[in-house]
């Protein structure tokens, strides 16, 4: 099965005040997102937890900064594989 994923308006507030309170100049919200996607995609699609990590190289604080979201934040769709 494959499992496709897209952020609910409560996901997208989520992810846009997570990536205005972490990322630090210069890094691309477009970009970030996508990723954050794929590799949120790759989760629900092995039954793990919904977070994503973005690394030190690009948060203003120079750490790493988690977000993680739950149901109401996605809506998944499964189809079958051909």
């Amino acid at each position: 099965m494959i499992t496709n994923i897209e952020l609910t308006e409560r996901g997208a507030d989520k992810f846009n005040t997570f990536f205005a309170a972490h990322a630090r100049d210069g890094v691309s919200m477009q970009a970030v997102m996508f990723e954050m996607l794929d590799v949120m995609q790759d989760r629900a699609s092995m039954d793990e937890s919904l977070s994503y990590e973005l690394g030190r190289q690009y948060t203003s604080s120079g750490n790493p900064e988690v977000l993680t979201l739950d149901a109401e934040d996605v809506l998944l769709t499964t189809e079958d594989d051909e």
